[in-house]
């Protein structure tokens, strides 16, 4: 009895680990005032449920705004552009030519409140269109 809860544990352990496995970060940049900005490729099978509870979980400052960018796993964003941006307001320029491949984007407010965009539902939302 005891070896069956000890790989019972240890199956259990093992699916875990991996409910995030098709997400893949790319690029963090983090801004003087401590807002965030993340991309990440996902693959087709992660959920919106999956990618919510993902992004929940990321590092957040108090009372600052972190976006998060989930493109499709074959799209070709250029990291270097990204990682050597000044600001936010230059990573969301690079950005808008790949919005084509924009997936989701994560949102939590610097109130705490935290949303999730479906932008192949919802392609006319501003977050989407980087406006």
């Amino acid at each position: 009895m005891k070896v069956f809860w000890i790989l019972s544990f240890l199956f259990f352990l093992s699916c875990n680990r991996n409910s995030f496995s098709g997400i893949i970060p790319q690029t963090q940049f983090t801004n003087q005032e401590f807002d965030r900005l993340n991309t990440y490729y996902i693959y087709d099978y992660v959920s919106k449920d999956q990618l919510f509870e993902y992004s929940s979980k990321q590092v957040h400052k108090f009372g600052r705004k972190s976006i998060h960018y989930y493109f499709s796993h074959n799209a070709n964003i250029p990291t270097d552009k990204l990682k050597y941006a000044d600001s936010i307001i230059d990573i969301r320029k690079n950005l808008k030519k790949y919005r084509h491949s924009l997936k989701f984007v994560f949102v939590k407010q610097s109130s705490e409140k935290m949303e999730i965009i479906d932008c192949l539902d919802d392609p006319s939302n501003l977050l989407c269109n980087f406006r």
